[in-house]
């Protein structure tokens, strides 16, 4: 029999979620996930700046990272 938990759905929906977002939004998937995983588990943005890391915004940011 198979253990499930409606906690691990939801969290499973979330990222995959996340996931297609990113692909939608033409962002190379391995370096997004790289780059915010790590952001995010070094503390280097904090838990209310998580919105500066969605795909989207992401994407638009890296010609500025790239330069810098």
């Amino acid at each position: 029999m198979e253990h499930t938990s409606e906690g691990g759905g939801e969290a499973w929906a979330i990222a995959t979620t996340l996931i297609r977002t990113a692909i939608l939004n033409g962002v190379d998937l391995q370096a997004w996930l790289t780059d915010t995983l790590e952001r995010m588990v070094t503390g280097e943005v904090r838990s209310t700046a998580l919105d500066t890391l969605l795909p989207w915004t992401w994407r638009d940011a890296r010609p500025a990272a790239l330069a810098a």
